[in-house]
């Protein structure tokens, strides 16, 4: 089960699983829950390279100025990008049928587009836990040989620096094994979605030539040597019953995350995100409330919940204080009409081209990535 490549799972945290989504809550900028970092047209390193440089160079008024500017440019840089995504890739035909390809077919290229960077991105998530686990099997290796130095005499055993040893490296090899089998999970989890997200894109790739074939054969008007660059479409492989079936499988997914990604973005600009996070709010200074009701001194405990405590309820209000910027709110309009045109032109190939209807299996889909966008009831 993929999760959703555009805006992730609301409800498990809300960052964009293109880059590296997890089940779990993590602190995001709102710019990476509103709008998929395919698109940005700033790249993050450079902005924060130059917000680097200006904290050096200038006076504390000054730098929250120019922080503002750098934020305004990039916010306007990326809503440019949403607009130059949202419009045809070729000049607009005056003949409605050629046009409406034109639409589908620039659909249909940003919807692969966006599975294939999520692909690199579960290749990478897989890469580095293998990292780790490298660095992992060398410290149990290294565990185990000293367990086997410490045995080597027997002369040993009844030291008590040998007891103590033993205990400490005993205990420490138990903790490596726990996190070894618990990091080969999560390997084995990144590797079957990379695999599974690269024949995600094969799908996507195969109903690109689907639709491009289907064009060549049924528009007369099609101009093919401006469209195609002076390659003839040819029609797609075949599939056999087996294929069939995965593909099918393969376009469910597709259409299952797209309306939950859809719902959430239907949520940003319906008022439910921003409800949501003012939940988190006062669920936050609830916890802040009753924190302060324990001593101050002499309370580590207090210290560093209070700590993280302020540090939610930053992120939370700065998401809140964001949502009300107009680029923010035209940006989460862009996104919301671009998840209604991918659901369109999904529903064209199944309902107007009549493929990939072939996996009538009950569904079901893993819930640590899958929910719409609830909020609990008010008390």
């Amino acid at each position: 089960m993929m999760s959703c490549p555009f805006s992730g799972n609301a409800s498990a945290g809300t960052k964009c699983p293109i880059t590296g989504a997890s089940s779990t809550t993590e602190a995001t900028n709102d710019s990476s829950i509103d709008a998929c970092p395919v698109i940005h047209a700033v790249n993050e390193e450079e902005v924060q390279q130059v917000k680097q440089e200006k904290k050096e160079y200038a006076s504390e008024e000054a730098q929250q100025e120019e922080q503002d500017v750098t934020e305004d440019a990039t916010d306007h840089s990326v809503t440019k990008a949403l607009e130059a995504l949202m419009k045809e890739s070729d000049e607009k035909s005056e003949i409605p049928s050629i046009a409406e390809y034109q639409k589908l077919r620039r659909t249909t290229a940003i919807i692969t587009g966006f599975y294939a960077k999520g692909t690199e991105a579960k290749r990478e998530q897989y890469e580095n836990v293998k990292e780790s686990l490298s660095r992992l099997y060398g410290d149990e290796e290294q565990c185990k040989a000293q367990i086997a130095a410490l045995q080597k005499y027997e002369k040993f055993k009844g030291h008590l620096k040998y007891k103590e040893y033993m205990e400490n490296y005993q205990d420490e090899l138990s903790n490596l094994q726990a996190q070894k089998t618990k990091l080969e999970e999560t390997a084995k989890h990144y590797y079957d979605l990379h695999i599974w997200s690269q024949e995600i894109v094969k799908i996507c790739e195969w109903l690109e030539q689907h639709l491009d074939y289907y064009a060549y054969k049924t528009i007369p008007e099609l101009p093919i040597d401006k469209i195609f660059k002076g390659v003839t479409p040819q029609a797609p492989p075949e599939l056999n019953d087996e294929e069939k079936f995965k593909y099918s499988k393969g376009l469910d997914e597709i259409c299952h995350n797209l309306n939950e990604s859809r719902d959430f973005f239907e949520a940003s600009v319906d008022g439910r995100l921003n409800r949501y996070q003012e939940i988190e709010r006062e669920i936050i200074l609830c916890q802040l409330e009753s924190l302060a009701q324990s001593p101050a001194e002499n309370n580590p405990r207090r210290e560093y919940i209070e700590s993280e405590l302020r540090q939610d309820l930053a992120h939370v209000e700065s998401q809140l204080k964001d949502s009300e910027r107009p680029e923010t709110q035209k940006r989460r309009q862009f996104m919301l009409k671009m998840h209604k045109e991918f659901i369109d032109v999904l529903s064209f190939f199944r309902e107007t081209l009549g493929v990939l209807n072939d996996s009538n299996v009950p569904k079901k889909y893993d819930e640590r990535y899958t929910s719409k966008f609830t909020l609990p009831a008010d008390e």
